[in-house]
């Protein structure tokens, strides 16, 4: 429709998305995903869809949540340390990003795929101190648990057939198929792991930063999830979209000597020359590299509980 060509220059205001704004008449499934995020933002029900409501909200955006949104991430501001460093790293979860920031300029900037609601990505200040190139992917036992057990339970040799390696508590290697799987309906008393290559669930590289939450960054063998508007897909922590890059920035190093080691297929750790602080945030209202404020959809539905404590403060006040 050639309506179509006008909704994405809209939208590319909006939501400050300049990319949708490309001139084409197709309501594709990247503009689907942009009416979803604007409708989320809304309040509206997020079909994908152009219907009237959403065409009303397009033509008369109402601030009020926009405003509300400035309150609570001028509040969470507050939350972070007076001093955050002067090169650091601050990931907001709402707006699926990452950033690397030096003298107060951003110097790097990715996307990320955070926590499903269901397994949400923790609010928290740490500093990364190693970085690791093709890593092992310990398997967490609660996902061993949850998403593997009845799968081992039909079929005991699954875990050896795709490559992961199993061991006791005192460290002996023994084959998936010679665990009596029937006998665990909770925790696994073994560690599992998945060794480095093509299908690691982290990737090529892992970022650690040790912390209670046991979140960490690292990369992802589905990169096709990056294209994806809304990237809450996790367990809890947080996929980088270029993770070399990423490498490269922390480590100082150039992308030759980055590549290189990934392209060893070792397993080595390295330490950052000095540890670099990250701060793990969580802003629906946050200004872009020129200054324009951005809004974001309030993904795990936080503004509601810190409006409400907003509200009895100033209740209390009084």
């Amino acid at each position: 429709d050639a309506r179509i060509a006008a909704i994405r220059a809209r939208l590319a205001d909006l939501l400050n998305r300049p990319e949708l704004d490309d001139g084409t008449t197709v309501l594709d499934s990247d503009l689907a995903d942009a009416l979803k995020q604007f409708q989320t933002q809304g309040g509206l029900k997020a079909s994908g869809l152009i219907d009237t409501a959403t065409i009303a909200a397009m033509n008369g955006r109402d601030t009020t949540q926009d405003r509300k949104r400035l309150l609570y991430s001028l509040e969470r501001v507050r939350w972070l340390p007076k001093d955050m460093g002067s090169r650091y790293v601050i990931v907001n979860q709402a707006g699926y990003e990452v950033q690397v920031m030096a003298g107060g300029q951003q110097v790097w900037k990715s996307k990320v795929i955070i926590g499903k609601p269901m397994t949400q990505t923790a609010v928290f200040n740490n500093a990364i101190k190693t970085v690791v190139f093709n890593p092992y992917w310990g398997v967490p036992a609660s996902i061993i648990a949850n998403e593997y057990l009845a799968k081992l339970q039909r079929d005991p040799s699954y875990l050896d057939r795709i490559g992961f390696q199993i061991t006791t508590a005192e460290g002996t290697q023994i084959a998936s198929s010679d665990v009596d799987w029937w006998s665990y309906t909770g925790k696994i008393p073994y560690n599992v792991q998945q060794p480095p290559g093509g299908d690691n669930a982290l990737g090529e590289l892992k970022f650690l930063f040790p912390n209670a939450h046991n979140i960490y960054m690292h990369d992802t063998p589905n990169r096709e999830l990056f294209a994806k508007t809304t990237r809450a897909f996790s367990h809890g922590c947080v996929r980088v979209q270029d993770p070399r890059e990423y490498a490269v920035v922390l480590l100082g190093w150039d992308r030759a000597r980055v590549d290189a080691m990934v392209e060893s297929g070792q397993t080595q750790s390295v330490k950052l020359p000095k540890p670099v602080p990250i701060h793990i945030s969580y802003f629906t209202a946050w200004p872009d590299e020129t200054g324009k404020m951005r809004y974001f959809a309030d993904i795990y539905g936080r503004d509601k509980p810190l409006d409400g404590a907003m509200s009895l403060t100033v209740v209390a006040q009084r």
